[in-house]
């Protein structure tokens, strides 16, 4: 309903798509932000969840107390499908909050623009919108931020498997994109020799260990590897969850010990 009492009526689907892209949006940055490994079907899941949720809360149109509250609890759920439950309560707060301040900052650069009329998204007869250069601008910086940024790094790579924990110096690789087939986890890759007794292990089959066998593609050729699933593991003092793969080629590693996903 409208101030002056005039129902409204929008376009469900046309709203779905909307809030969809933005909540996907929101989702991505904020794994940026907190760098989180990305779970592109949890993701999009998540996304989903976000857009019915705004389709719903548009069509009921509740108070604006309510809209609050129901806006927190839609990021809280959101969070909970797109990055799962590691980490405990301290951690999922902390992901929510992110979640919701990343699609605040979203909403109002959007807003921002909006209310600079028609140049910015529409072309006039001397020049292109302004809309599209800002974005193409803002794609380029992130785009070179982020190389620059990543070039080289490494980080401090600590798990626990069968009762026995490793640590170890780990490159971030952003071209490391494998994935785990049956649950979707990311790969890390850990030298055999860095970890020999626990490279016997796996080779035995040791039923302390959760076994994965992981297929791999790269220049030399399709192969498999075998590893695990830790029962924890920290990356630069993050917890979070993957499958770590055992590499008897030992490739380049940059001086390291392991590579991680960038």
């Amino acid at each position: 309903m409208s101030p002056g009492g005039e129902r409204i009526g929008f376009y469900a689907d046309i709203l779905f798509l909307i809030d969809f892209s933005m909540d996907f949006l929101t989702l991505t940055l904020a794994a940026r932000a907190m760098k989180k490994p990305l779970w592109k079907r949890r993701i999009l899941l998540g996304a989903a969840f976000g857009g019915l949720s705004g389709v719903l809360l548009t069509a009921v149109s509740p108070g604006r107390l309510a809209e609050v509250i129901a806006g927190i609890l839609v990021s809280a759920v959101m969070t909970r499908i797109a990055y799962g439950r590691a980490g405990g309560i301290a951690r999922f707060i902390r992901e929510s909050v992110t979640v919701w301040g990343a699609g605040a900052l979203l909403g109002g650069i959007v807003t921002f623009l909006v209310r600079l009329g028609d140049p910015v998204f529409l072309p006039s007869k001397d020049r292109f919108p302004t809309a599209l250069i800002l974005s193409a601008v803002l794609s380029l910086a992130v785009s070179r931020f982020h190389r620059a940024g990543s070039a080289g790094r490494t980080a401090m790579l600590c798990f626990t498997a069968g009762g026995e924990a490793y640590e170890m110096p780990a490159l971030c690789d952003s071209g490391c994109i494998a994935r785990e087939p049956i649950g979707g986890l990311p790969v890390i890759l850990v030298k055999e020799r860095a970890v020999p007794t626990l490279a016997a292990r796996v080779k035995t089959s040791d039923p302390a260990l959760r076994i994965r066998a992981v297929p791999l593609t790269g220049f030399g050729g399709d192969r498999v590897l075998f590893g695990f699933v830790p029962d924890r593991i920290r990356i630069g003092g993050r917890e979070t969850e993957a499958v770590v793969a055992l590499d008897p080629a030992e490739g380049h590693y940059g001086g390291a010990d392991a590579i991680v996903p960038e």
